[in-house]
């Protein structure tokens, strides 16, 4: 595997956990609420006629997507904030459309209040506007893992290629694997004598220093 090989496989792999992670859906102050978060809520559901089919002060619904929960409810909960109320009328099209469902075609009206959303606490009062800061310290963090994977990799690939680190504590030749006739002296990397004809491949010096 030559260099190039290496240094492209290290920035895709670093590139990659990048992007996964710019694309988490951790909570934002700003944006609020959004597909996939997981969330704490008190709600309540009723008619409308004001009776209450259903409610919980304290419900946690996991990621919350459309086909997970009614289509009216995800609509209208994406983008609320955390402390946030609402209420909401979810029309029939939009609500149980599973014939036999015993709220099946009905009108639906709920209020909902954000509590929490997984993976976020806030310490101190959210501004309005993005963290300048913040974003600042995360593109720069993310430039240096981009520059820096290819020659992390780079060079553990050179610490490791043939075992020869290994090789030169254990005597065994660091080309083939058998039994070394004698070490580099320059590099003092282990060889036998027939894989050393053409110089050491480590270091490319020339002299070989047979055992003594």
């Amino acid at each position: 595997m030559n260099k190039k090989r290496i240094t492209v496989i290290c920035f895709l792999i670093i590139l990659t956990f990048l992007i996964s992670h710019s694309q988490a859906t951790a909570y934002s102050a700003t944006r609020g609420v959004e597909l996939g978060d997981t969330i704490r809520l008190a709600y309540k559901g009723v008619f409308k006629n004001g009776t209450i089919f259903d409610q919980n002060q304290n419900a946690v619904f996991k990621n919350l997507q459309y086909g997970n929960y009614i289509d009216g409810f995800v609509t209208n909960v994406l983008g609320m904030k955390i402390g946030e109320s609402k209420t909401f009328e979810v029309p029939p099209s939009q609500g149980y459309t599973q014939k036999g469902h015993k709220l099946y075609g009905l009108t639906l009206i709920f209020t909902v209040k954000i509590l929490g959303v997984q993976g976020y606490t806030s310490a101190a009062p959210q501004s309005s506007g993005p963290n300048i800061l913040s974003q600042t310290f995360t593109v720069i963090a993310w430039i240096g893992g981009i520059i820096l994977a290819p020659i992390v990799g780079y060079r553990g690939y050179e610490y490791f290629k043939n075992s020869t680190v290994i090789n030169k504590k254990i005597n065994v030749c660091s080309v083939c694997g058998d039994k070394s006739d004698g070490i580099c002296a320059s590099c003092g990397f282990p060889y036998c004598r027939s894989d050393f004809r053409k110089g050491c491949p480590n270091c490319h010096a020339n002299t070989f220093k047979p055992k003594s």
